[in-house]
């Protein structure tokens, strides 16, 4: 489990005031970021339909929520699936905290699945039709939505890392 610094609680906090006064919400509860937004000390690594990610302070991954509840979604999730998901033993969940209304989590140096399954070459030890069956099993026995390709990773030392969960459990 991540541990939650005096450090960490600054940046969210100060991650989350500067998304505050750059976004505005619209009607469906959802925050819409400028596509420049990039506050000083996080440098913005992704963005799905949920959320953006940025890498800050410590190296961990910040992740504002673009759909209110995204985040505590996720944080509920990953406390689930710590204790009931059926993982196979090459899989493991990235340390992940809430802070706030700011996901923190480790920064996972690595590749995604997709990334690799559309280069059409292995990586750190895996063939892409190992990666696919992987995926697919995954996906049907977690007991995780939205397991997919770029909800995973494979760090360095190639175990496969779940970085995603804001969808919940089925």
């Amino acid at each position: 489990m991540l541990t939650i610094t005096p450090e960490i609680e600054e940046a969210a906090d100060r991650l989350e005031k500067a998304a505050s006064a750059a976004s505005e919400y619209h009607f469906m509860s959802r925050r819409v970021l400028p596509s420049y937004f990039e506050p000083e000390g996080f440098e913005r690594i992704g963005r799905g339909s949920h959320r953006v990610a940025f890498r800050g302070p410590g190296g961990l991954v910040y992740k504002v929520e673009l759909r209110l509840g995204a985040n505590l979604t996720e944080a509920e999730t990953f406390s689930w699936a710590r204790t009931r998901a059926h993982l196979p033993a090459e899989v493991r969940l990235a340390d992940q905290a809430l802070v706030g209304m700011i996901s923190v989590m480790e920064y996972v140096d690595g590749v995604t699945f997709a990334d690799v399954i559309d280069s059409g070459e292995g990586w750190a030890g895996w063939e892409v039709e190992d990666l696919k069956d992987l995926n697919n099993t995954l996906d049907a026995y977690s007991g995780l939505d939205d397991l997919h390709a770029g909800n995973l990773m494979i760090d360095n030392t190639g175990t496969v890392v779940v970085v995603d969960l804001s969808s919940g459990t089925s």
